[in-house]
């Protein structure tokens, strides 16, 4: 179900983990707790004191969205996407306080976040440090100030808070974000994927027992989606697996194509569109939105490209984008003659409308194995189980065993979702001389997701690279942040597919089994000749061989190439491979770029990435890479480009001059000035803020909610 908590939530056909279990006779308190209105504070006789379209709970109250809007640009691999939710207080008092929490694309990065409240008042979001940030919010409560706060919880799930909401006044909430599309290059087409998450998985979010049987989803048939998807290719076909949609086809005069039209005021280079509308928006909760289209091959295809963009307001800053096709990758998509393979099935009680698709899923894994491979299922739920002692070399007869094992086997009646222990056995029983590469299946409903996604990380780390992990999402409501964390941590690759049976299931389990067979790589590391920067991801071995790869290199303050080309080393395994290749400046300063080179070194700052790794300087923005290292240096970079994170959040502040929507932000960390521009649109000119009426926004299902006084 869509969220209305960010508590800890729990699959009613699964039983809670024993860490988790509540004593007999208790409540397991998970809410947060909110007051509405001041404790001196008083309601005239007669006013309205609870608004016309909230629902109460025992805990809380739920104020859901008036309206859901989304609109998202896609220009090649790269989607900006706005989402905007309208509440409604029409009681006849304030919100002293209320929050909402809401999923956004796993490891987006987010550039930009306003609310209006009313017609007049517009918060506007200035970087902190989380202590601060929490305190400069407490600071407007106490003093009845119109502010807002916006936490990342995980590195899919956001939650806002907003302070003071006047009596009878809408509060319209933008978050704009950026996130890079999965791109398969596939034998005719390119596959290109945009997911919008609607829902949050169990672990996370579900919904309470007191609304069950509410017709909630009535109060959603506001929700309107538009994707715009600009391409150069030839767009051949545009479908969702996840919803009916309207498709709209035309071709364009001026829009950006690429990065390196992206900003120019006037283009005549003529392009193809589609313009994606619902069909159902009343449909729209039901599961995540999954939209792919295929194009053909465009004639840059197979060169690497790189985008140098400078900083709409830093004096000097530059920050360049490589894109690497995966046939110029130093890996050659190189199959292994040897290795050993271990499937890791989910068969919890919550897979239980998806164990037909495990079912068809493991079938075509087994008949994709080549033969005199090692291989072995393993199964887990509340505990955990395997098909052999040790795994067996892949012949006629180990085949049919297991898929007999499947057939008979394979229902969700394990209980509880506990894989990371399944994990752990499956680590300690491997071949120890072979490489292996362990392929997961499930729905994403575990609760152990730190750790989990840690013993991915460590054990491709201890092993040199000789143990890979891959994983399959399985469902309509998959945690991204599993599935995508297991194989970014892992060194492997990831997938989701609705069901066995949609369109184009087999291609991306053919994409996750080629990844599997193909050669371990250990250390891989980029280069950009004569240039100082900080690259991300510093260790290159997670990208994947069969889909382009994305660098990020953040250069030092001053450090710009003058030259029309840059020259690009690989290191492999001690191997060097030099590219020369083009750049292309992008004509006005800009920030998006900048965001998602420092999203990018964040992710590696989070993965535990060593600073030498990094190649940090001694210092970098005044920050000293010793001391508090790496924690100081995450601090200060989603500081200065206004990126909610682990360390930091967006604390938003009413500002009385509407015309600041169009200046920079303000803050300090450490004693650095920090200040930036939100807006980053693919389509608009770049560094400038862009406008959009009520019904043209777009937002996630999240709903507000406070207690009652």
């Amino acid at each position: 179900m869509n969220t209305f908590s960010a508590g800890i939530v729990w699959d009613p056909r699964e039983p809670l983990p024993p860490n988790l279990a509540v004593i007999s006779g208790q409540k397991l308190q998970t809410e947060k707790r909110f007051y509405s209105l001041p404790a001196a504070a008083q309601p005239a006789m007669g006013a309205k004191l609870f608004p016309s379209a909230a629902v109460k709970e025992i805990h809380r109250n739920v104020l859901p969205a008036v309206s859901v809007s989304i609109t998202a640009r896609i220009t090649g691999d790269i989607a900006e996407v706005t989402v905007r939710q309208l509440f409604w207080n029409d009681a006849d008092i304030p919100i002293h306080e209320g929050s909402y929490t809401f999923p956004l694309p796993n490891g987006c990065t987010v550039t930009g976040f306003t609310c209006r409240i009313g017609n007049k008042k517009v918060l506007k979001a200035t970087a902190l440090p989380k202590a601060e940030a929490q305190e400069e919010f407490q600071k407007a409560l106490a003093s009845n100030t119109t502010a807002a706060l916006l936490d990342q919880n995980t590195p899919e799930i956001y939650t806002s808070s907003i302070g003071h909401i006047p009596p009878n006044t809408r509060i319209k909430a933008d978050i704009t974000y950026a996130t890079i599309l999965k791109r398969v290059f596939g034998n005719n087409a390119n596959t290109t994927t945009l997911t919008i998450p609607t829902y949050i998985a169990n672990r996370y979010g579900q919904r309470p027992e007191s609304l069950e049987g509410l017709d909630l989803e009535s109060k959603t048939k506001d929700i309107t989606l538009r994707i715009e998807i600009f391409e150069c290719e030839h767009i051949q076909h545009v479908q969702s697996a996840s919803h009916e949609i309207n498709v709209d086809w035309g071709t364009t005069t001026g829009d950006a194509l690429k990065f390196d039209q992206v900003g120019k005021e006037s283009d005549t280079s003529k392009q193809q569109t589609a313009i994606v509308t619902l069909a159902e928006a009343t449909r729209w909760i039901e599961s995540d939105f999954i939209l792919s289209f295929d194009t053909s091959y465009g004639k840059e295809d197979g060169h690497p490209e790189i985008w140098l963009e400078m900083h709409s307001s830093f004096d000097s800053q530059a920050a360049i984008m490589l894109t690497v096709p995966p046939q110029n990758f130093p890996i050659q998509n190189k199959v292994s003659k040897i290795g050993e393979i271990i499937f890791v099935a989910d068969r919890s009680g919550s897979m239980e409308d998806k164990i037909e698709s495990l079912r068809s899923a493991m079938h075509f894994f087994l008949k994709g194995i080549p033969v005199g491979r090692n291989f072995n299922i393993w199964s887990f739920g509340s505990n955990y189980e395997c098909l052999w002692n040790k795994s067996r070399v892949y012949d006629e007869e180990s085949l049919r065993i297991a898929l007999e094992y499947v057939d008979a086997k394979f229902n969700a009646d394990m209980g509880g979702t506990e894989l990371l222990p399944a994990l752990e056995a499956v680590i300690a029983a491997r071949d120890g001389v072979l490489p292996c590469d362990v392929i997961v299946l499930t729905d994403g409903e575990v609760w152990q997701l730190d750790e989990t996604l840690d013993l991915a990380r460590k054990a491709r780390n201890y092993s040199n690279g000789a143990i890979r992990f891959f994983s399959l999402g399985l469902g309509a409501h998959v945690s991204h942040a599993l599935v995508e964390g297991i194989a970014q941590e892992g060194g492997g690759y990831s997938e989701v597919i609705l069901k066995a049976d949609k369109d184009g299931w087999e291609a991306r389990m053919i994409a996750i089994l080629k990844a599997a067979l193909t050669i371990h790589v250990h250390d891989l590391r980029v280069d950009i000749v004569g240039l100082k920067a900080m690259t991300a991801p510093a260790n290159l071995y997670s990208l994947n061989p069969f889909q382009a790869h994305r660098i990020f290199f953040l250069l030092e303050q001053g450090s710009t190439p003058q030259n029309d080309s840059i020259t690009v080393t690989f290191i492999s395994e001690g191997k060097r491979t030099v590219m020369n290749t083009s750049v292309t400046r992008l004509d006005k300063p800009g920030t998006l770029i900048h965001s998602l080179s420092a999203r990018a070194l964040l992710d590696d700052i989070e993965r535990g990435i060593s600073s030498s790794a990094l190649r940090l300087p001694k210092t970098y923005l005044g920050v000293d890479s010793g001391g508090e290292g790496l924690s100081s240096l995450a601090e200060s970079i989603a500081c200065k480009y206004t990126l909610p994170s682990r360390w930091t959040s967006l604390f938003l502040l009413h500002q009385t001059d509407e015309t600041s929507l169009v200046e920079a932000t303000c803050g300090t960390i450490k004693g650095i000035a920090m200040f930036r521009i939100e807006s980053t649109s693919l389509q608009n000119q770049r560094g400038t803020t862009r406008f959009t009426s009520f019904d043209a926004a777009d937002s996630d299902v999240g709903s507000l909610h406070w207690d009652d006084p």
